[in-house]
């Protein structure tokens, strides 16, 4: 399993990339009914939190993709409050903002079709897929009820972002 140094040394990568400040990563207790989850990004601390009770079942690939999704959460907050520095259009911020203000974590629990197909989820399963698959051949598994709005917004990010 890999340290939280060196997911924090991967965090600090992407940040430099997406031209924003890295997010720390910490490892925590999730609350009875996020048992499952692997990690959450805390917007208002800036934290990538890391579940205790799951990171050590999880594989490495996994362990970093799950940093890449995590940190375009907070690469997604950053754009959303500084719209004016931001690439992406007004309108994929304004939904950006709204499902993250009305985020609700029992739909993520259940892998609703109706989180699946969030933007902010969309586009941070896309960015960690792309990256994984640029830095090491590998197919990450998506959920085929989002694998078609995520090929269209790797097509997107493919376009204007520095990826691995």
């Amino acid at each position: 399993m890999l340290s939280v140094e060196l997911l924090q040394q991967f965090e600090d990568r992407i940040a430099k990339k997406q031209k924003r400040k890295p997010a720390e990563v910490i490892v925590g207790n999730f609350p009875k009914g996020l048992e499952t989850i692997i990690s959450m990004y805390g917007r208002d601390n800036h934290q990538i939190i890391m579940n205790s009770a799951v990171m050590p079942s999880v594989n490495d690939v996994e362990l970093v993709a799950t940093i890449l999704h995590e940190g375009r959460h907070a690469y997604q907050w950053i754009q959303i409050n500084n719209p004016d520095k931001s690439k992406e259009s007004k309108e994929l911020l304004n939904r950006w903002k709204d499902e993250f203000l009305n985020y609700e974590q029992e739909l993520a629990n259940q892998n609703d079709p109706l989180y699946l197909n969030l933007a902010i989820e969309v586009d941070a399963v896309a960015y960690a897929a792309l990256n994984i698959y640029n830095m090491t051949k590998l197919q990450l598994s998506i959920d085929p009820k989002m694998k078609e709005l995520v090929l269209q917004r790797q097509e997107e990010i493919k376009k204007t972002e520095d990826i691995f």
